[in-house]
């Protein structure tokens, strides 16, 4: 599975071997982009000495710039959070899990807000579950590993995933031209924010 694959990746020095599934899949190396839990603790004083606060109040990172590799990428808000604060920034959530993964492929370089273009970054929190209308990352549940980015729409309990793409042959391909059940595919997380190379 994705999930296991991405945890593979990121606790080894190598890459293991990952087949290209649907029609796109992530090629990046998450082993240079491993996201820890970077949390916000109280306070300590830096002139004498005093109390110490080591408690974790509510508070989040926020980034509008990452270094991948050393070159520069700017960061654009994909998801909209109601509790988020009024910001431009990516807000990176306390506890919460995430992958970077490397875009291969054209079939969201339409998507809204923010294009999702080839060689672009995503930067997905990592859970099973998604709203109506949101770009997710999905895995398909068959023998191979399989997974794509698209945008999910939901009709009862059925599953489309769209593609907002500029090429018309990736709109016909037979798996954007279905519904699937909640038994086909497995969402492995939502996309927060993609990432793009400054200029």
């Amino acid at each position: 599975m994705l999930e296991n694959y991405l945890e593979q990746a990121m606790d080894s020095d190598t890459l293991p071997a990952y087949k290209e599934g649907l029609h796109e899949v992530y090629n990046g190396d998450p082993t240079a982009l491993k996201w820890v839990d970077c949390q916000i603790h109280d306070e300590v004083p830096a002139g004498g000495f005093g109390a110490v606060g080591f408690e974790q109040p509510e508070l989040n990172l926020e980034i509008s710039e990452v270094l991948i590799e050393g070159t520069p990428y700017k960061a654009y808000k994909i998801r909209e959070i109601e509790t988020d604060p009024p910001t431009d920034s990516v807000v990176i959530q306390q506890k919460r899990k995430y992958h970077t993964l490397r875009i291969k492929g054209d079939s969201m370089n339409r998507a809204t807000p923010v294009p999702i273009e080839h060689g672009d970054y995503v930067f997905v929190l990592a859970q099973t579950t998604a709203n109506n209308d949101e770009i997710v990352v999905v895995e398909i549940r068959d023998n191979d590993s399989r997974a794509t980015v698209k945008r999910l729409q939901r009709i009862g309990n059925r599953l489309i995933l769209i593609p907002e793409t500029s090429d018309e042959t990736i709109k016909n391909l037979p798996e954007f031209s279905r519904d699937y059940s909640e038994r086909e595919l497995s969402i492995v997380g939502v996309v927060e924010a993609v990432f793009k190379k400054k200029t």
